[in-house]
């Protein structure tokens, strides 16, 4: 059985061919050059020849490496002394100064071929530093449209990759040397035994160590720092092969620069995200301010009226008549209870923004939290008509009572505020594809255009036009937590204007998959309901 080796190979084959035509070229080389000073033989002196040799050789060794020149070189020598030098069809010269000429040829096409290999050399060396600066552009152009760290370590550990073919991966660190995240071929250092020692290294020196540099050069990885305007933000990693000669001064040199570059985009990205924080920390504040404003007008009224009641009872309420005393105390009463649902408002918003409150979700007719809504509101909505239209065949939902009963009341409640005492309400549900959409409608002055998105949102409230006279605005919580109701139960509320005046408020909520029918002690399961 034959052995297939390096010589047997396709590669080998390849590389057999490229010699013979190489060296076959040589040689039709030279047998020209003798062609044509055997032609013109008759016309020129003998000294003519060696400049026809010399062109040939030249030329060879311009397009081809030392050797293959050195071989033609050898080759004119001898032809030239065989067909032209006395004694002629022979290898004797009987002359020095022939020697000389031989010595001399051999000079110019050393001389050429070196030259002509630096030259080379530097063009090849321009070339791959050309194609490395375009695929650095490429690579800043990537990375300043890159957003978060993530994409960005994966877009350089990729390049480097795709630059170096050697597996790469990159390292965000904390302050304790702690790996935050990676990206990249992390895998390839997992074997390493000095990898965790030397991301610690780099991060409190902010230097290169490893393959070849001066800091711990026996590891088989080179780690480059990433670092930002604040010091080094995370750590670059590159691993040749084992049987790699190591990294050339300008790959390193290159690797610095892009994890230099990649550390500057990790800054802006924090930068950035700092910028983020400070201004979500200031409409925070902002929104905190505007709160505390809303809140005690709000609660210094109510408290107001509640301590004057009370003193009132107190001081003279047993020479009151019993109506009078009567009224205070529904007036406490009222009073109370409005500062009880502003107060809750602001709890469920809080709890509803941060995700702490855990709903109780049961399979509940939506009739219910209406029902619960409208009577404790229902002295609220005295002297409205108001029209109640819940089809009896509605799928039950699942609901958290309370915080639907919340959420009509807060839709009522923005009606009183709203709406001319005395104009309609109307509450209304039907079944739409999979979900139960309510309604709750009203003959107020409507909302404008750029109002019906703005009006779900914290503490805003409704324009100079909205509202009527007698009634101060609400402080901006209503709306903001239906919508967060809404959403906590997968569903979404939306606001209209009516055909003829006033507004809509339309809430969907998913209704829940039919269960299977199952017949059972003689059920009926003929009957579907649509």
């Amino acid at each position: 059985m034959f052995r297939t080796g390096p010589e047997n190979s396709a590669p080998g084959k390849a590389r057999r061919k490229t010699l013979l035509l190489r060296y076959g070229g040589n040689v039709l080389i030279v047998a020209a050059c003798t062609a044509v000073c055997l032609a013109v033989s008759p016309h020129l002196d003998l000294v003519n020849f060696t400049m026809v040799y010399v062109l040939g050789t030249v030329s060879i060794a311009s397009f081809c490496s030392l050797p293959s020149a050195l071989l033609a070189c050898l080759l004119s020598v001898l032809a030239f002394d065989y067909f032209f030098v006395p004694p002629r069809f022979g290898i004797w010269m009987e002359e020095e100064e022939h020697l000389f000429t031989m010595a001399m040829m051999f000079v110019v096409v050393i001389v050429v071929s070196r030259l002509t290999e630096h030259f080379r050399t530097q063009a090849r060396n321009a070339s791959a530093r050309e194609a490395q600066t375009k695929l650095m552009l490429e690579l800043t152009s990537e990375l300043a449209a890159a957003r978060g760290a993530g994409r960005l370590l994966g877009i350089a550990t990729a390049q480097i990759t795709r630059l170096f073919g050697f597996p790469a991966a990159a390292f965000l660190l904390d302050d304790a040397g702690q790996v935050l995240s990676r990206a990249g071929d992390a895998e390839a250092f997992r074997d390493l035994a000095d990898a965790e020692t030397a991301l610690r290294w780099v991060l409190a020196n902010g230097q290169p160590a490893g393959q070849g540099t001066r800091n711990m050069p026996e590891s088989a990885a080179l780690y480059v720092p990433m670092s930002g305007l604040g010091g080094t933000l995370g750590v670059l990693g590159v691993r040749p092969p084992k049987d790699a000669s190591g990294f050339p001064a300008e790959h390193r040199h290159m690797i610095e620069t892009l994890a230099r570059q990649v550390g500057l985009m990790l800054e802006v990205e924090r930068l950035e995200s700092e910028r983020v924080r400070a201004q979500m920390e200031i409409e925070t504040e902002r929104l905190k301010t505007s709160l505390l404003s809303s809140v005690t007008h709000d609660l210094q009224t109510p408290l107001a009226v509640i301590i004057g009641s009370a003193e009132s009872l107190t001081a003279v309420g047993e020479e009151m008549a019993p109506q009078e005393r009567k009224e205070l105390a529904e007036n406490i009463h009222d009073r109370a209870t409005r500062l009880s649902r502003l107060l809750g408002n602001l709890l469920r918003m809080t709890k509803l923004q941060s995700g702490t409150l855990k709903p109780d979700f049961q399979l509940q007719p939506v009739d219910e939290p209406v029902g619960v809504a409208l009577s404790l509101i229902r002295k609220g909505l005295a002297g409205r008509t108001v029209a109640v239209d819940i089809p009896p065949d509605l799928p039950l939902l699942r609901m958290d009572g309370a915080l639907m009963e919340q959420l009509f009341l807060n839709l009522f409640e923005n009606i009183i505020k709203y709406t001319p005492p005395e104009s309609p309400v109307r509450i209304a549900a039907r079944r739409i594809g999979p979900d139960v959409q309510v309604e709750v409608a009203d003959r107020g002055p409507g909302l404008d255009d750029a109002e019906l998105e703005k009006a779900f949102n914290l503490f805003y409230q409704g324009g100079a036009s909205s509202g009527h006279a007698g009634v101060r605005k609400g402080y901006g919580l209503g709306l903001a937590i239906c919508r967060a109701i809404a959403q906590v139960h997968g569903g979404d509320i939306r606001a209209e204007n009516r055909e003829g005046g006033g507004a809509v408020i339309r809430v969907r909520l998913p209704a829940p998959p039919r269960e299977p029918c199952l017949p059972m002690d003689g059920a009926d399961c003929a009957e579907e309901v649509s």
